[in-house]
């Protein structure tokens, strides 16, 4: 199976940079890596080579805590997560994790379920880039914050430092 995923994220991503560095920076990144923004299509799939050109060009020139603040703009930007989320605790966004997940990529796999205090995520075969890794810790936080749930968001496994999977935790307080 070829490893898509839908316009929409890569969209988010693109709107990050247009609001963070401007319509020139959105010609830089479309420069650099390529892609045009006008020709991707929210509904449509693409091949995860187009986020990864947009996660490296955010890394590459402004750093991996502005991919984490991208990963979080998208989570909160998506159209998805704003109709879901409006009537969504934490609890039911978890709940429907895998199918969010599965609506929105053709790659990996995702399992959450709650620990006490704490939320574990964890993710199989999603991560290529270690800025997917940063993306996705702002994605998390993003999320926490639309079902207004205070939670501190760590990435506690990462198959960039030896692990099998990535697993990130939502501590609650």
């Amino acid at each position: 199976m070829a490893e898509e995923l839908r316009g929409s994220v890569i969209n988010g991503y693109l709107k990050y940079v247009k609001k963070s560095w401007g319509a020139e920076g959105l010609a830089a990144l479309e420069e650099e890596t390529g892609l045009d923004h006008r020709k991707i299509k929210d509904g449509q799939f693409y091949p995860r080579e187009a986020i990864n050109k947009v996660l490296l060009w955010i890394s590459s020139n402004h750093g991996m805590d502005r991919v984490k603040r991208g990963g979080k703009a998208t989570a909160q930007d998506l159209g998805l997560f704003k109709y879901l989320v409006r009537w969504s605790s934490l609890e039911h966004m978890i709940s429907r994790a895998v199918n969010i997940y599965g609506e929105l990529y053709k790659y990996g796999k995702i399992r959450a379920w709650y620990e006490e205090d704490r939320v574990r995520i964890e993710m199989e075969d999603a991560n290529r880039l270690r800025e997917d890794c940063y993306a996705w810790l702002g994605a998390f936080e993003g999320i926490a914050e639309l079902t207004h749930t205070k939670a501190d968001v760590k990435e506690e496994e990462c198959i960039f430092r030896g692990g099998d999977k990535c697993v990130y935790y939502l501590y609650l307080k």
